[in-house]
């Protein structure tokens, strides 16, 4: 996952107002301070956007993403 993967899925979320937070898990997975650093602000971006409603933080250990999609996504970023 890239940075602009994580930035699609929070335009997304504004323009459907449709929570896509399973694929904030995968933010984890990058490697790079810089990447680490921008992930950070588009993700402090999506909770100013939830404003305090409730929805999936998948980029937090057990956030609401299930273990199933966490396997997945673990097995699709290992390769």
């Amino acid at each position: 996952m890239c940075n602009a993967e994580l930035l699609q899925m929070v335009e997304y979320e504004k323009s459907g107002k449709r929570d896509l937070g399973d694929f904030a898990y995968v933010s984890k997975k990058l490697n790079l301070e810089t990447s680490r650093d921008l992930a950070e602000k588009i993700l402090q971006e999506r909770e100013e956007f939830w404003d305090g409603k409730e929805h999936t933080r998948g980029e937090v250990d057990g956030g609401g993403t299930s273990t199933g999609v966490r396997g997945m996504q673990d097995a699709y970023y290992q390769a």
